[in-house]
């Protein structure tokens, strides 16, 4: 499970710091309220653009990468063991691979000029900072924006979906095979 903070959350939280003078000059984390787990966003995704379904991870052990942040003095806290993530999947290895690329290019001839971004020009530092949305950080904690009386709550895959929406206007994704976030609705 993972907390996700979306913008629209984020702002609704940056509303009271500004108006509420007992807020002036403190910090805040911001999370959306509910944890979601990465099969169930997945698989939501795959619904959302009818794809026909989620590839698991590789469970071959050969196949995971290693990634491993400081620990002791050098941490986050200044204490504890390194972080020691295992991945078996980077966005950063997908999006070398030139198939991809044409696969892309394909689709943005076939949109008849709606899908006018190439997600592929200008780098991969797109792809290199979206394997970082996997890693297991932690949870944030709300208790203190609480205390300053701050009860927002935003639905993740809702604000996903909408920001999809947004970012399918400005032709950047396809367009969207479903028109709401999630089957629960």
């Amino acid at each position: 499970m993972r907390h996700a903070t979306t913008a629209r959350l984020t702002g609704y939280l940056s509303e009271l710091a500004v108006l509420e003078e007992r807020c002036a000059n403190q910090a805040f984390n911001a999370q959306d309220g509910g944890a979601v787990s990465w099969d169930r966003f997945f698989h939501e995704l795959v619904r959302w653009y009818s794809v026909p379904g989620v590839c698991g991870p590789r469970a071959n052990e050969e196949n995971f990468k290693e990634i491993r942040f400081a620990g002791g003095k050098d941490g986050p806290l200044g204490y504890g063991p390194p972080l020691i993530v295992r991945q078996s999947y980077q966005l950063m290895e997908w999006a070398k691979e030139p198939s991809n690329k044409r696969a892309w290019e394909e689709m943005m001839a076939q949109s008849k000029g709606q899908l006018t971004k190439n997600v592929f020009e200008g780098g991969n530092s797109d792809f290199f900072m979206g394997d970082f949305a996997y890693l297991p950080f932690g949870t944030l904690s709300m208790n203190k924006a609480r205390r300053f009386g701050f009860c927002g709550f935003v639905d993740t895959l809702e604000s996903i979906f909408e920001m999809y929406q947004e970012m399918e206007k400005l032709g950047w994704l396809p367009s969207m095979s479903v028109d709401s976030a999630s089957l629960l609705i």
